[in-house]
């Protein structure tokens, strides 16, 4: 159990890190602490530790809310100072004719890749057409050269048979005893050619 000393000590402290949140908020809202980054939320102010300014965490959400009996008047003031820090951190409203201006540029610009997108798509489709044609011609001519080789092929094959039967023809002829002529010369017109 914690002794009434340890929690009065707890109750200081924990004003103390109130008013010293509500100190720093005051002074980023007036300008100082510039590079100092702000938690967004009262659960985040909260849980915010920064050794340089000796802030610490709170430990007991209960005691950190709007509806607190002893600090909700402070932790809605730090809440209040929160809402001006983001507005503050919200670029200005341009104009209405910029935005207009703006809009209307912007519209160009998208009609612009709108048109090209649409005659890119043109020019594809086209191209998509030329090389369908290219492939079905490719194709026809592949079938074509496909049957010509088979009947190359085919030619081949009957070749080859007629010539293993002419070297079968030829191999009966030379096994046949030998004929008593031994040499027989063509075209010389025998005795009388001169």
């Amino acid at each position: 159990m914690n002794s009434p000393a340890s929690n009065e000590d707890k109750a200081k402290k924990l004003a103390e890190q109130i008013e010293l949140r509500l100190r720093v908020l005051n002074e980023k809202i007036i300008g100082e602490h510039t590079e100092l980054e702000i938690p967004t939320s009262l659960t985040k102010m909260r849980n915010w530790v920064c050794d340089e300014l000796g802030i610490e965490k709170i430990g007991s959400p209960s005691s950190f809310v709007t509806s607190h009996k002893e600090h909700g008047r402070k932790v809605k003031k730090i809440a209040n100072y929160l809402e001006k820090l983001k507005k503050q951190n919200k670029p200005p409203k341009k104009p209405r004719e910029q935005k207009l201006t703006e809009l209307k540029a912007k519209n160009k610009e998208l009609n612009e890749s709108l048109t090209n997108a649409a005659n890119q798509y043109v020019q594809y489709s086209q191209e998509t057409k030329r090389l369908k044609e290219e492939l079905i011609l490719s194709s026809s001519k592949v079938e074509g050269l496909t049957e010509e080789l088979d009947e190359t092929l085919s030619e081949l094959q009957i070749a080859r048979d007629e010539i293993i039967l002419l070297r079968k023809k030829l191999a009966q002829y030379e096994n046949r005893k030998a004929s008593k002529v031994t040499k027989v010369e063509f075209g010389k017109g025998g005795n009388n050619a001169n």
